[in-house]
């Protein structure tokens, strides 16, 4: 084994701190297993906290497979002032007056019924999005003159939590300081947003307010989800530290794919990442979780699958009950072609209990 590998393979979820980076998150992963093969799927602003996919040792192939999935988060707009970052990092560079309507509930709710849906979206200038190989915040930083292009993403849901106004006794839930907005009448909302991927809720937060007439930015923000990933399957890095692989939890949830268990030739042939025919394997489907529940990715109960395979359908191999290899179905030939062959194989996971 090669040094800096420890022989683990799994796939954890980290509630990530305010004040850490992604990278950060990972460095302190590569610490405590001492394995310098791990990823992380999703990024999430150091400003933000929440779910972060973690993949260690082989499993780091499974990162471009977990970031693509629907998101939720729990954001915090705050109303009267729009800041260089959209967030409360940054120098405030718009100030306005927030009309009365603002804090009325049903009112931001109606105004929230509008940012549902596709839309176009312009993303924030100071993000990783790269323009001309280079990334748009460091060209901001720099004080250069762009405009990046709006892109299509998917507002799923966006549910009015609270209103709060500079009556209530803040911070609460959205983590992070709702502060930074020096306008005369202090308003906030916190949303519960769904949304596809690569949706900015520092945008919506931003156009938000200047559809109500002001200007607004994102005051705090927690990921509540990646996909099937909720934030009570996640640990802290101070948890993890202490229960170590307990932490891994079944990354064929994750992925959603249907799967099968591979034995004798048939796993050998999978180890190899060789051709399968379609008539070799028994396709299983996990049986969804309740979202959100406590220890949902852990190991699922399973049930046959009965529908025939669908052209470019993906799905996981089982060996000795760990994910060894992803294949895709062509149709015109009748077989599975591997797609990812895993070096050792994924862990499933097991509870953990207290």
């Amino acid at each position: 084994m090669k040094r800096g590998q420890s022989g683990l393979s799994f796939v954890l979820g980290i509630d990530k701190p305010i004040g850490m980076t992604s990278h950060d998150v990972v460095n302190r992963v590569r610490s405590i297993f001492s394995e310098k093969r791990v990823g992380h799927a999703g990024t999430l602003d150091p400003a933000a906290s929440g779910v972060l996919p973690v993949c260690v040792g082989s499993a780091t192939k499974l990162c471009s497979y977990l970031g693509d999935d629907r998101k939720s988060y729990l954001a915090r707009i705050v109303f009267g002032t729009e800041t260089a970052t959209d967030d409360a990092e940054g120098q405030i560079v718009n100030e306005g007056g927030v009309e009365p309507c603002v804090d009325d509930a049903s009112f931001a709710r109606r105004m929230l019924l509008r940012f549902t849906g596709r839309q176009r979206q312009t993303p924030p200038r100071y993000s990783a999005i790269k323009r001309n190989g280079v990334k748009s915040y460091e060209a901001a930083r720099k004080g250069e003159a762009f405009t990046l292009e709006d892109r299509e993403v998917v507002v799923y849901e966006a549910n009015l939590i609270a209103v709060h106004d500079e009556s209530d006794d803040l911070p609460v839930a959205a983590d992070g300081d709702p502060a930074g907005a020096s306008s005369e009448r202090f308003v906030a909302w916190d949303v519960e947003f769904s949304v596809s991927k690569g949706t900015y809720i520092r945008s919506l937060a931003r156009d938000i307010g200047r559809a109500c007439h002001t200007y607004a930015h994102l005051g705090g923000l927690r990921r509540l989800s990646v996909g099937s990933l909720w934030l009570s399957d996640c640990v802290t890095l101070e948890t993890l530290s202490e229960v170590r692989e307990r932490a891994a939890i079944d990354p064929l949830v994750l992925l959603g794919v249907r799967y099968a268990f591979a034995e004798g030739s048939l796993a050998r042939s999978v180890e190899n990442g060789a051709i399968i025919g379609a008539g070799m394997v028994q396709l299983m489907r996990p049986k969804k979780p309740d979202a959100g529940a406590i220890g949902s990715t852990c190991v699922p109960d399973v049930r046959k699958s009965g529908e025939l395979p669908i052209n470019g359908e993906k799905i996981a191999l089982l060996v000795d009950n760990k994910l060894r290899a992803l294949y895709a179905y062509n149709e015109r030939r009748d077989v599975f072609e591997a797609v990812t062959v895993f070096q050792i194989g994924v862990s499933r996971g097991s509870r953990i209990s207290g």
